[in-house]
């Protein structure tokens, strides 16, 4: 039996455990490094990619926007819905691309959204190298981390385990030990501009980027990055990726333009501007072939997949060979001259993702080009044509030994 003492010091305690508690979860919920429950106190969040995923879904969630923005990180850092160069778009517009969507994860964050409120436009960017290195082995996307956030399941019905994990985020963003630290980090380095954050409207200025840049220089990052991109294409199998019937991505994107047409929702897809320089790393890793058939099959499976609703999907290509995609990078050693349109050569600047919207607005578009039947391959042509007039006596001379 408890003494008296006993059972003063057990109250003492819980209530000091309590009052612990408590504090942890008000000041996680104050600072909200995660933007999970929208107070907004600090707007600076250099923390939020450690939880960037689970940031996203409920952002997204609460903000329930007329414009979707989909895609990699290129795209996380490029379309910034806050701009105010941009077309006359349904508001309020959302980011919620990031380093781990690819087409299928987009697909899911896409029912995610319509469950909780169809959008009206879906801008999703779709890139080459998440084709190539898709398992194509058994056909069959594995269960990803974060689905079990989503509102609807793979089935669009409402997802059971969501509950379990409303109480499982709740925790790992008030009581966990890497919340509260996140949480110091984020009040101690509220007002530091230079500081890494995600807007309320999920756009990443790349402020990690900008202080590597200014560190290393421009050339530095591109080389460093380009090394990465030419290992991952010499690590990947080109024999089926570009093959809807047993790349999940592809199966993925028709089902999000199947999303689209069940839902009355304008869906613009487009293939990157990359850098003339990620162009070249395609090209010498014998993949050019390849990403030429991918074209083919991404205005295949929109057609199929739109059947009669042709009309609510555009597919654009800003690949290629011209001004922009040739910006000059700066020499090694400098670390002071920016680039206008790249960061590296897949990363590119709001500038340029600017330009890019006010394009595939505008139905006649000054940069890029719309891809269908009849405009692929004359496309195709062009930009071999116009690598050709920029590479072929470059080429020559490694033929020739000059």
């Amino acid at each position: 039996m408890l003494t008296d003492p006993y059972r003063r010091f057990l109250a003492l305690a819980g209530i000091v455990f309590a009052a612990l508690v408590a504090t942890s979860i008000a000041f996680c919920v104050y600072v909200d490094p995660y933007r999970m429950y929208g107070t907004d106190r600090i707007p600076n969040k250099p923390q939020i990619y450690a939880q960037a995923a689970l940031a996203k879904a409920y952002m997204l969630e609460r903000v329930r926007p007329d414009t979707l923005i989909l895609g990699n990180e290129a795209v996380e850092m490029g379309l910034d819905p806050a701009n105010q160069d941009w077309p006359d778009v349904p508001k309020p517009a959302f980011n919620a691309a990031g380093a781990d969507v690819d087409v299928f994860m987009a697909w899911r964050l896409l029912q995610h959204d319509i469950a909780a409120k169809p959008p009206q436009f879906v801008i999703l960017g779709l890139d080459f190298l998440d084709f190539v290195k898709a398992n194509t082995e058994h056909g069959v996307e594995p269960k990803r981390d974060g689905e079990a956030r989503l509102l609807v399941g793979r089935d669009g019905k409402p997802n059971d385990s969501r509950s379990v994990q409303l109480w499982i985020d709740f925790f790992a963003t008030t009581l966990s030990r890497q919340a509260i630290a996140d949480s110091i980090k984020t009040f101690r380095l509220r007002n530091t501009s230079s500081a890494p954050t995600m807007s309320e409207f999920g756009f990443n200025p790349s402020r990690g980027y900008e202080t590597v840049l200014h560190a290393s220089g421009a050339e530095a990052v591109f080389s460093h990055n380009d090394a990465s991109y030419r290992a991952q294409y010499r690590a990947s199998l080109l024999s089926y990726f570009y093959s809807p019937s047993r790349n999940p991505q592809f199966r993925a994107l028709a089902n999000i333009v199947k999303l689209a047409k069940e839902n009355d929702i304008r869906l613009i897809l487009y293939i990157p501007p990359y850098h003339s320089r990620y162009l070249e790393i395609v090209h010498e890793t014998g993949f050019w072939a390849g990403f030429e058939g991918w074209k083919r099959a991404l205005v295949r499976t929109v057609d199929d997949a739109a059947g009669n609703r042709r009309d609510l999907v555009l597919l654009y290509d800003f690949s290629g060979y011209d001004d922009i995609s040739g910006e000059r990078v700066p020499p090694p050693g400098d670390t002071q001259a920016e680039m206008r349109w790249y960061r590296d050569s897949t990363h590119y600047t709001p500038a340029l993702g600017s330009l890019m919207i006010a394009s595939m607005m505008a139905g006649s578009p000054v940069l890029g080009q719309e891809l269908n039947d009849a405009t692929l391959e004359s496309d195709l042509a062009r930009v071999r044509r116009d690598r050709d007039r920029l590479f072929a006596p470059l080429d020559a001379d490694v033929e020739t030994g000059n």
